[in-house]
This record gives C-alpha cells, sequence and structure tokens, in this order.
C-alpha cells in the first residue's frame, strides 16, 4: 500500500518525458541501379554514375572498396529523472530508435570492375573488406 502512495508523489517531484524521433539521413540507393551493376563487367565509372559518391572509399588488396550508407528509422524513447537530493538526481532512459546505417559495398579489383556487392549493415560491412590504413608515400615516391 505505501508504494501506491509513494508511486504518485515520485512522479509529481519527477521529470517524464515521452518522444517519437524520426530519423532519415542519406538515400538508399535505386535498385534499378544497383541490378545493372553486373559483377565483373562493371566498371567504377558505371557505379559512380548510377550511384552517386560513395561515403567511404577504402583500399582493398590491389583494388578498392567503396561504401554507401543511409538510414531511415523512427522509434520512441521514455526517459525519466528524479531529484534523489538538493544537487543530484537519478535518470532512467529506454528507446527502440536504432542508429545504425545500412549500407552497400561493392569491391574493385584491380582492373577497377566491381568484383562483389553486399548489402548490411555499415559496421558489419567494415569488417568483411579488412580495411588497412592507406600507406603514405615516401617524399622521393611523390611525383613533381
Amino acid at each position: 500500500m505505501r508504494v501506491w502512495v509513494a508511486l504518485p508523489a515520485l512522479l509529481c517531484a519527477s521529470c517524464l518525458s515521452l518522444s517519437w524521433e524520426r530519423n532519415s539521413s542519406y538515400r538508399p540507393p535505386p535498385p534499378t541501379a544497383v541490378t545493372l551493376l553486373t559483377v565483373g563487367k562493371a566498371t567504377l565509372k558505371d557505379c559512380l554514375d548510377a550511384l552517386g559518391a560513395p561515403l567511404i572509399v577504402d583500399e582493398y588488396g590491389s583494388g578498392m572498396v567503396l561504401y554507401w550508407g543511409w538510414t531511415r528509422q523512427s522509434g520512441w524513447d521514455l526517459s525519466a529523472r528524479v531529484p534523489v537530493s538538493e544537487s543530484a538526481s537519478a535518470s532512467l532512459s529506454y528507446g527502440d530508435v536504432d542508429l545504425n546505417l545500412n549500407a552497400l559495398l561493392i569491391s574493385f579489383d584491380p582492373d577497377m570492375r566491381v568484383e562483389m556487392l553486399r548489402y548490411g549493415r555499415l559496421a558489419d560491412l567494415l569488417n568483411v573488406a579488412a580495411r588497412r590504413r592507406p600507406q603514405l608515400l615516401e617524399e622521393e615516391e611523390v611525383p613533381k
């Protein structure tokens, strides 16, 4: 019984908020454009013409890999803050908004022809291509 009396008093002394969020970043590649990019035939130029600029460009063996990313999501978030003393408060937050980017990975062979197309979450696809840091050229290697 004491809990039911304390709960309304606690809620009156706290700050409670419920929000609905909608987030959209970048545009997904048009499916018809992606279906025209045939493995072994499509070139880097074909990909850039069809899809526009990628988010990430990386080395991949002796070729390269490009990543396009996008997201469209919505969800809710509930948060509460309760004062526990004059100078401190406790807070709690819960929500279902997922901030992972969807992505398309396209890798190219040394002749800049499409080698692989793969959809997934950007964080997962970054591991597929075993990213490595680009190597800096020594001063004598830089063309003048």
